[in-house]
């Protein structure tokens, strides 16, 4: 599977399965077995946050990024139509 297959269906895992906020649990683990599987180091804050850290052997400019993976209730009226 190539790197941009891979990132695609990680981004479809955690959609089909979401989580409100504060209660991420399950994405948590997911997001660290994947890091894991890639030897990332990373850390657990609070109840559902995780940090990774990739550093490079040389110095030079920083690139920080951040995700939110908590989902918001959505909730849709059905219309019949006659």
């Amino acid at each position: 599977m190539t790197l941009e297959r891979e990132i695609i269906e990680m981004r479809r895992h955690i959609h089909k399965n979401p989580e409100l906020s504060g209660n991420e649990y399950e994405t948590a683990k997911f997001i660290k077995s994947k890091l894991k599987k890639l030897k990332i180091p990373y850390k657990r804050i609070e109840k559902t946050g995780v940090i990774a850290t990739l550093e490079r052997a040389k110095p030079g400019k920083t690139i920080a990024l951040r995700s939110d993976i908590d989902a918001f209730p959505i909730y849709m009226k059905t219309m019949r139509l006659n």
